[in-house]
């Protein structure tokens, strides 16, 4: 099975064999995709809700000789004591929390001073699961098919959830985190795929993008969650209990007919698809009709058994080696800034509520630009523009001083310009990456990207630490990697409007000669083509004379690419 929903390269570029038997788009893809887009909304609640959760309160350290509590130091980490009639400083190790605002998990489970590092030891954990489910997700939905893959994931992700509400100890929370992450993350990526097979052409595009509306409909709602129950326990049931409502796609959702074509289930297929081209109003398929469509595909099936391919084959060829290399670093960058944004809004404004609300506000938006980016400008330019935006906007933050506006405003607007930009990049990424590869390598490289996000997400609160040494630094690590990833994409070729690679082979000629620059200047590559045209055009009125080899003047496709006049 292919990243397309295709069984074979030929299907790739045509109607699939479900577009070809209820049509590209139709009421039953609309239903189905909507009502699985529903579980992108709790999928945000349990991604972004610990910034919100996890929040200090005030603190001081309480003192082990006070029976009522009142007796504590005004040091929040250090308790001065008598120890052989001197004074010495010991470390705290109870505390006393200000109740009048929320119950946090830092406080819950006392993450504070020589504990505080826990902290991000859950984000390491919580990527570390995601990461693993990128790595695993394809594999389980290719053996034991999307529907079945996918009821699993959600009915352990929904268990798990429900369980954080009962867990009084720190080390559990973890594990449960890092088995939420897993599951939710390669639930949703299978619910995706499901989506990306029953529909075709632009509407992958439209619909690929489309679903994340609920993504952001779940990020804006998440602070009014929060503030409603104060405590994080409360706050996470709420959440939570949703998910139940999963136990109902297993009536309304079918199995893909794509995967069942794929493993010889053709009957059932048939069935599914029958229903759905009722729904749509297209007459079903005759007997006739079907038996043709499948001989086609089968006779692209047969070349693609044995020319699928691994992670060498996108690093084994310079061209696939170098877009791969950007690909991974952009995807590497973007996740790094996004979440690195998103999951340290305490430390952007004042109001961590209004911060995260805010950019949770811009996650729409974000959405609709990409899919009309996507649809009228293509790929590349967007996707430079964008990281460049990110970029500027997150370096300008760093260097906003601190105290002189009031809310420290113009460092909030910023941040969320590069948040936006960012959200942008985001989702060109997913339809550029598949673009890139070929048919028999996409699975192999947009998997890959995926696990370089992870990375990337891994990686946000390490370089959030860096605060300790200035506030402003890790905001400027973000808006100089976007900058340096936007240069890199410049260098990658446009993909839209045109003929997509099917085999590795094609992939590395695809767009060799097309880069940003070459769009900027094209006079001296295009004439070194034309020369090279000439001197082998049989017309040519100049008598042939043999090239030496080593002569600046030899002319070949690869001195062409590289000589400028």
């Amino acid at each position: 099975m292919l990243e397309d929903g295709s069984c074979s390269n030929h299907e790739s570029q045509e109607d699939t064999i479900v577009a070809k038997a209820i049509g590209r788009i139709g009421r039953w893809q609309l239903e189905k995709t909507i009502l699985l887009a529903f579980c992108f909304t709790p999928l945000a609640w349990h991604f972004m809700a610990y910034p919100l959760i996890s929040r200090g309160n005030d603190y001081w350290c309480l003192s082990p000789f006070s029976d009522d509590g009142s007796d504590f130091s005004d040091d929040q980490c250090f308790l001065q004591t008598h120890i052989n009639d001197t004074l010495e400083e010991v470390p705290c190790q109870s505390w006393e929390f200000d109740h009048r605002s929320t119950i946090t998990i830092q406080e819950d489970f006392q993450l504070v001073c020589q504990f505080e590092h826990f902290l991000a030891l859950r984000q390491i954990l919580f990527f570390s699961g995601m990461l693993l489910g990128c790595l695993t997700t394809g594999y389980l939905s290719d053996l034991l098919g999307r529907k079945t893959t996918m009821l699993a994931l959600m009915g352990v992700w929904s268990l798990t959830s429900i369980l954080h509400i009962f867990a009084y100890d720190f080390r559990l929370f973890l594990v449960l985190q890092f088995i939420l992450a897993f599951t939710c993350n390669s639930a949703w990526t299978t619910s995706w795929i499901w989506t990306m097979e029953v529909v075709n052409g632009k509407w992958r595009t439209i619909l690929g993008c489309g679903t994340f509306l609920f993504w952001g409909i779940g990020y804006i709602t998440l602070p009014g969650i929060v503030w409603l129950f104060p405590n994080w326990r409360n706050a996470w049931a709420a959440m939570s209990l949703p998910t139940l409502l999963f136990a109902v796609y297993y009536f309304i959702i079918p199995e893909s007919p794509m995967w069942l074509i794929c493993n010889g289930r053709e009957h059932e297929a048939k069935a599914i698809l029958r229903d759905a081209a009722k729904r749509n109003g297209i007459e079903p398929l005759t007997n006739a009709q079907w038996n043709k469509i499948m001989e086609a595909s089968a006779l692209g099936s047969q070349s693609d058994v044995s020319s699928s391919t691994g992670f060498t084959s996108l690093v084994k060829t310079p061209n696939l080696r170098k877009r791969s290399l950007i690909l991974f670093i952009s995807w590497f960058v973007c996740s790094l800034t996004y979440y690195g944004l998103s999951l340290n809004s305490n430390g952007i404004g004042e109001d961590p509520f209004l911060t995260f609300t805010l950019f949770g506000a811009i996650e729409i938006p974000a959405i609709l630009v990409s899919v009309v980016s996507l649809l009228t400008a293509g790929r590349r330019l967007p996707l430079i523009f964008l990281l460049f935006g990110s970029g500027i906007c997150c370096t300008c933050a760093a260097v906003v001083p601190a105290g002189i506006f009031p809310g420290n405003w113009p460092t909030i607007l910023l941040a969320i310009g590069g948040k936006f930009c960012i959200t942008c990049c985001f989702h060109i990424l997913f339809v550029y990456s598949s673009e890139i590869y070929a048919t028999t390598a996409r699975n192999t490289g947009v998997g890959c990207c995926s696990v370089f996000a992870r990375a990337g997400g891994m990686v946000a609160p390490f370089v959030e630490q860096l605060r300790t040494v200035n506030p402003y630094l890790p905001i400027a690590v973000f808006g100089i990697s976007a900058c340096f990833a936007a240069l890199l994409s410049s260098f990658m070729p446009e993909t839209k409007g045109r003929k997509l690679p099917e085999t590795v082979e094609e992939s590395e000629e695809f767009g060799s000669d097309d880069t940003l620059w070459s769009s900027i200047f094209p006079s001296s590559r295009q004439n070194s083509f034309i020369n090279c045209e000439q001197e082998s055009s049989p017309d040519s009125t100049k008598p042939p004379t043999t090239p030496n080899p080593k002569s600046p003047e030899t002319c070949s496709r690869k001195d062409a690419y590289f000589h400028f006049d």
